[in-house]
């Protein structure tokens, strides 16, 4: 099974309590849900990659943003600026 449809099972009446996907899998993995262990698994495997990489992306936008060439900084800051400016440019941007 995988983590979608694992979430989507448990989605559906605990999303009605006002319980989102991660504690709904939280609380499945604590009763005795033997077939969600690997759905979790996939789950932490996916959540750490997106993780690292959310992480490696803003160190290198903070390297841009804080270079000692001052040309760069400035063309790293107008950018970043665009991008806070224009909402299509910056889901282009900083979104998976």
């Amino acid at each position: 099974m995988s983590t979608e449809q694992a979430a989507g099972q448990l989605r559906g009446p605990l999303e009605a309590a006002g319980i989102d996907a991660d504690d709904a899998l939280r609380e499945a993995s604590t009763e005795n849900a033997a077939w969600l262990r690997p759905a979790l698994a996939g789950y932490e495997q996916q959540m750490l990659k997106r993780g690292f990489g959310a992480v490696s992306a803003s160190r290198r936008y903070l390297t841009l943003a804080i270079s000692r060439n001052p040309a760069l900084r400035q063309v790293a800051l107008g950018f970043f600026g665009l991008c806070g400016a224009v909402p299509p440019r910056r889901r282009a941007v900083f979104t998976d």
